[in-house]
């Protein structure tokens, strides 16, 4: 039994296999199917010949302003030109510089003597003169000093006196009040 069930199976095997060969009749196209994945790129090709000249294009915009060149020489002086009409008067102007003195005038009358003014202030300034050696006291600074004479070698005391280096020569020392 078990012998016809494969022969019998083999035979419709074989038959299956001998009508799917069999042609038929062409039929109706499909639809189309979606596009495959991209190729990698080819190798560039040769260079081609050079191509002819086109027409000339339209003009484009106007491009930026340059920069200002540098000023040409100066042109000849042109003539003077036809006198205009006089303009209107300007503003008055600044005094002139004082003229000179006039001649003297005569003398006036003697005034009357005037009461006395105030005691003025005292700066206590005191000058030291006649020696070869000058000494301030000492209640007073010395401000200045010199040696009048051949010999001006001046020598000071501190701040309060001066000498000259001979006995020809003498010391003057000028002192204020400390």
């Amino acid at each position: 039994m078990h012998k016809n069930t494969l022969v019998t199976a083999i035979a419709v095997a074989t038959l299956l296999a001998v009508s799917g060969c069999a042609k038929g009749d062409k039929g109706d196209k499909g639809d189309q199917g979606p596009p495959g994945v991209a190729g990698p790129a080819g190798p560039a090709g040769p260079q081609g010949p050079k191509g002819d000249i086109g027409p000339a294009g339209p003009a484009g915009p106007q491009g930026p302003t340059g920069e200002l060149g540098a000023a040409g020489p100066a042109g000849p002086q042109g003539g003077a030109g036809p006198a205009g009409a006089a303009g209107p008067p300007g503003p008055k102007g600044e005094p002139g510089t004082a003229g000179p003195a006039g001649p003297r005038g005569e003398a006036g009358l003697a005034g009357s003597v005037g009461p006395a003014g105030p005691q003025g202030a005292s700066l206590g300034l005191r000058v030291v003169t006649g020696q070869a050696k000058a000494q301030c006291r000492p209640d007073e600074i010395m401000i200045s000093a010199y040696c009048s004479g051949d010999k001006q070698d001046l020598h000071f005391d501190g701040m309060s006196g001066a000498n000259c280096d001979d006995d020809k020569s003498t010391a003057v020392v000028a002192c204020v009040k400390k």
